[in-house]
């Protein structure tokens, strides 16, 4: 019966570290810049409005 409980709070703690990497890469960093910290739109670009 430990075992169970083991396993399933193993399992339990991947699965929220997965959740909790996906949302944290899905959320906007904060920069000084226009961009958000993100690199791929054409603001990015034009490096007189962008500063990475």
């Amino acid at each position: 019966m430990s075992q169970d409980i083991l396993v399933f709070a193993i399992i339990g703690l991947s699965i929220s570290y997965a959740v909790y990497s996906v949302i944290k890469s899905l959320m906007t960093r904060k920069t000084k810049s226009s961009c958000g910290g993100c690199n791929g739109c054409e603001v990015s670009k034009n490096k007189i409005s962008c500063h990475l």
